[in-house]
């Protein structure tokens, strides 16, 4: 959950819908990128960072 300070300032520049597009539109590009990176289609160019996750090994 964002913070109050968070949610104040988003909301002096957008209304809720545009709120609500933007986190949407982030979340997809998200999870696009990760479905790219897991199937092995990322571009050769871009850099990737690879972080471990705690208690794999």
């Amino acid at each position: 959950m964002p913070s109050p300070e968070l949610q104040a300032s988003l909301r002096e520049h957008f209304t809720d819908p545009q709120i609500m597009e933007l986190t949407y539109a982030m979340g997809s590009f998200i999870g696009f990128s990760k479905q790219l990176i897991m199937l092995g289609l990322e571009p050769e160019h871009m850099p990737v960072l690879h972080t471990p996750v705690p208690g794999s090994n």
